[in-house]
Order: C-alpha cells, then structure tokens, then sequence
C-alpha cells in the first residue's frame, strides 16, 4: 500500500470522526492510505488537545515552498535521469543545495536508483514481440518441453560492471520510461555456449576463436545436434536469437540439411528466452570473485554449471506462460524477466 506524506487538517478531522462513529482504526488507515499509527496519533492528540492541528515545529524552517517542491518533482519526472545538482541549476536554484533537492525528491517517492538495464526494443520489434506471445501463450508444457534453448554469454575475469542512477517512483524498477537501453555482451573476456530444456542441462562449451559462422556451425554440428539426438523428445525444435552468425546462410543451410525446426524468435527479446536466466544464475555463483587466468574461470563455470538442479530447469520452461503474458501486458516492451 502506498503511504502518502501528509494529511490535511479537513482529513485529520474527518479520521476523528470517523473513529467517533466506531470505525476500527486498522480500516480507516485503509481509507486514506496511512499507517495505523498515524491514525492512533491523531486521535490521541485530539483528546488531549481538542485539535488535530500540528503543533509549531522547532528547527531551522524550510528552505523551500510548496510551490517549489512541486517544481522539483515535475522535473525529476519529466527528467528521471537528472540529478540533484542537475535539476538545482536547471530551475537556477542558487540558495538552495543540492542536498536539500535531493530530501525534497525523497519526500515525493522519488528516490536515486541504480537503473535497469533492458535493451532497446524498436517498434517493428514490439510487434514481433507482441505476435510470439500471441501465438505461444496457451502452449502446453508438452510441446515448451519439446524446444532446446541457447545462447552465447560472456564472464569477467574480472568484475567491473557500473550501472547509471535514476529517480523513479516505487514499485517502477521496469517502467520503460526509466530503463537504461543496452546492448549484448558489453564486455568479459570469456565467452561460453549453452543450450537446455525442460529434461536438462546441455553441454557448456568455451568459445576460444573469434565467434562466427563457421565457429557456430562447428558448435551447432559437434555439440548440439548430438545432446539433441539423445536427449530430446521426437518432434523437437532449436531455439536461438538472430544474432548474424546465428541468421547467416550457412547456418540455415546447415540446420535445414540436418531437419531441424528452428523456432522464429522475435529480435531483442532476452526476457522471452529461459537462458537468460541459467546465465544469470552462474554469474550469481561466481559472485565478485577475481581470476587469474581464462581457465581457471572455465573450470569454476563448468563446476557451476554441471550443479545447476533440474527442478531449475523445470521452473524455467514452466514460466514460459507468464513470460508471454507480461510481453502482452507490457505491449512488447521489456517485462521484469
């Protein structure tokens, strides 16, 4: 429940007589958004006093108004970018501190936050997006068990990742409006391959060339097809993004050579694709741990991996629904997957 700052004196009023009437003080705090508390504190004050006025406050006296505090509130949401010190100059407010714009902001929910990262997603995509969830959202866990899941991920040896402030409203982590767009692999220097399905884990190969075509071919060939051919149900399909060694002829002509259904997958769509999540999850495990070499990273991300349970991979594939419904709810921009 939303908590809201301040009552005015007609609602103090209103809560006294309320509370007159028989009302329980639990429900009244529900009517105007309030902790209980709140409320025990105005009827007290009223029967000792007669009135539900605040008494005089001591202390230095703010140094804003109202008016202004509303100044500063719209332009931290019009600008949920903007710092303190950003938002002082822009309304050229010399006698006041940066501080103090920062408490102001604080007092309206506004609060400094590190901003969530989600890739920018075009409108063409957005459609795209909105036609898969479409088309997949009644699925039967049958046939999601029937889809082999992959991707390339990359780990620091190194853990230097930074990620931009911003002032948001709570409860609005994955608003687009104050997502930070990205784009894949924005640095690491040890890049893997995985695939799974609801049945289990695939193999994690270490990608030591340069990744192109011919090298995913070579993946696709050497290390996918035979875990597909033993592991996977009959009618299976191939799941990967359109990253452009993924969509280049000769991978399509290989995997059409070979029989093998490839899913269509909507462009910039890491929240629709389970993965993400496995590739999560090992960073996770890793934690802020330094290495010194590549293969000393290979061997902790292989030990992660061959841990990860099973039911995980079932939880995965099992929020599938849900990954389609909130494309759907969030009309094809990025969901909290």
């Amino acid at each position: 429940m939303t908590r809201r700052q301040h009552l005015t004196e007609t609602e103090k009023l209103k809560i006294v007589e309320m509370f007159k009437e028989g009302k329980k003080k639990i429900d009244i705090a529900k009517v105007f958004s309030v902790n209980r508390c709140i409320i025990t504190k105005i009827i007290k004050r009223f029967d000792e006093y007669g009135t539900v006025k605040t008494a005089p406050r001591t202390g230095r006296p703010r140094k804003t108004t109202e008016k202004l505090d509303r100044r500063i509130t719209r332009l931290s949401k019009s600008k949920p970018f903007y710092t303190a010190s950003e938002i002082k100059n822009q309304l050229g407010l010399e006698n006041i501190s940066s501080r103090t714009v920062s408490r102001r902001l604080d007092e309206n929910y506004l609060f400094s936050r590190k901003a969530c990262k989600k890739p920018l997603v075009s409108k063409k995509n957005r459609a795209t997006r909105l036609q898969f969830a479409k088309e997949h959202l009644n699925w039967t866990a049958t046939e999601w068990s029937k889809i082999l899941w992959s991707d390339e991920s990359k780990f620091n040896l190194f853990e230097n990742d930074s990620k931009n402030n911003v002032r948001r409203p709570t409860g609005q982590r994955f608003n687009v409006k104050y997502l930070k767009p990205t784009v894949k692999f924005g640095g690491g220097n040890a890049m893997v391959w995985g695939c799974f399905s609801r049945n289990g884990l695939g193999p994690l190969i270490q990608i030591k060339e340069t990744m192109d075509r011919f090298v995913y071919r070579d993946i696709l060939q050497n290390h996918m097809l035979p875990f597909a051919n033993e592991k996977m149900l009959s009618g299976w399909s191939f799941q990967h993004d359109n990253d452009p060694k993924h969509s280049s002829k000769l991978v399509k002509t290989f995997l059409a050579e070979q029989n093998v259904n490839v899913i269509k997958w909507p462009s910039q769509s890491p929240d629709l694709n389970p993965i993400e999540h496995l590739w999560d999850y090992v960073g996770r495990q890793l934690g802020s741990h330094s290495f010194t070499n590549k293969a000393e990273l290979m061997e902790k991300l292989t030990k992660i991996w061959s841990e990860i349970p099973a039911e995980f991979c079932v939880r995965l594939i099992e929020s599938m629904p849900r990954r389609c419904h909130a494309v759907l709810k969030s009309k094809g921009y990025p969901t909290s997957y």
